[in-house]
């Protein structure tokens, strides 16, 4: 069985159950959202996709587009 790696990605804003974060990070793990907090500290491995995320239903769109 394959381990899952966790993908890390950041934008201006993130949107996710009526709350906006300005500057923060999403953590995805199989196409699902593990976790989103305010960035705070330059991460490795994190790409800036810059813009708004929106989580829905523990799933990441940006610009309309399903984040895996």
């Amino acid at each position: 069985m394959e381990k899952q790696r966790t993908r890390r990605v950041a934008a201006h804003e993130v949107k996710a159950a009526g709350e906006v974060l300005q500057q923060a990070v999403v953590e995805l793990k199989g196409g699902k959202v593990e976790r989103y907090y305010p960035f705070t500290d330059e991460l490795p491995q994190t790409e800036w996709l810059g813009g708004t995320i929106l989580i829905e239903d523990d799933c990441a769109y940006w610009n309309g587009i399903k984040l895996k």
